[in-house]
Parts: C-alpha cells; sequence; structure tokens
C-alpha cells in the first residue's frame, strides 16, 4: 500500500546499522530498557561549610591565601582543581595563570586589576573568567573570599 511504512520490530531495528536506514519507528513489540542498568549514576563529595571551615594556607606576604578543597583523580585527562582564595589588606598580589579559571566572590571585596590596565572593584556575588595567560593583580581594602575552580592539577599554582 503506497504511503504505509513498513512495520519494524526491535529485532529489526538491532540489525540495522544507521538510524537513517530507518524511515519511521513503529514497534511491534514495547522496548524495555533498565535505566538502572543503562545509566551510572555518579557519585559526588560534599565538603560542609568549607566556606567557613576550610583552613587556607598562606600563599605570600601573609595577607594572601590560596587552598585547593579538591580536585580530579592523578592523571585526568582534563584537570580540574576547585579551592579558596582569601586577600587581606595589605601587600598586592600579582600571578600570571598558567590555566583557565573562574572565581565567584563569596565576601568582602577585592580590586582586580590585569595587565592591559582594566580595573574592578569587585564585590559579593561577582564571578571572573580569568583565561589562561593573564596576570592580575588582587588586592583589598580590607578583605575578600572567593571560590575558584581551575583547570589544573591540585597544588599546581
Amino acid at each position: 500500500m503506497k504511503g504505509t511504512l513498513p512495520r519494524l520490530s526491535v529485532s529489526s531495528i538491532k540489525q540495522s546499522t544507521s538510524v537513517s536506514n530507518i524511515p519511521s519507528l513503529h514497534l511491534n513489540e514495547p522496548l524495555k530498557v533498565n535505566l538502572q542498568k543503562t545509566i551510572k549514576m555518579a557519585s559526588f563529595k560534599h565538603f560542609a561549610q568549607a566556606q567557613s571551615k576550610f583552613e587556607i594556607p598562606p600563599l605570600s606576604g601573609g595577607n594572601t591565601f590560596i587552598g585547593d578543597i579538591h580536585s580530579t583523580p592523578e592523571g585526568a585527562e582534563k584537570p580540574l582543581a576547585m579551592g579558596l582564595f582569601r586577600v587581606n589588606k595589605g601587600e598586592p598580589l600579582t600571578y600570571t595563570y598558567k590555566y583557565d579559571e573562574c572565581k565567584i566572590i563569596l565576601e568582602g571585596n577585592f580590586v582586580i586589576e590585569d595587565s592591559t590596565g582594566q580595573k574592578v572593584e569587585a564585590k559579593a556575588g561577582d564571578v571572573f573568567y580569568i583565561p589562561n595567560g593573564a596576570t592580575l593583580t588582587f588586592s583589598s581594602p580590607d578583605t575578600g573570599l572567593a571560590f575558584y575552580t581551575g583547570a589544573r592539577k591540585m597544588g599546581d599554582l
């Protein structure tokens, strides 16, 4: 009959090598999928109250602190580290990034300036993307705390 598509069974679909070979999908039998076997649930790690409880190690000058909380497993093809960064009033920190990073300001204030002279007075809620190769200077009129994720191995600053 013209205009009628062939009825397909699950077994005939399995034999097909390309979805483009199937003009339309009509099943003679219900398609059964066991989602527990098909979808592997990802686990996650929880770091309770990390913003207030994690002790951030000092970086330089006594007023700048950075500490990785967690990262992808050693040997990951695309490493990713996350942690907290604090700057207190005092000596500014100038840093050249060897990786891409995102920061979100959690509390306080930062003054962030790049090598082109772009300057931002950042406050809680501000989000930054920092590309590989950027040179930034961080300071604070009082104190600032940020969360970051960087495309690097844990501790590879």
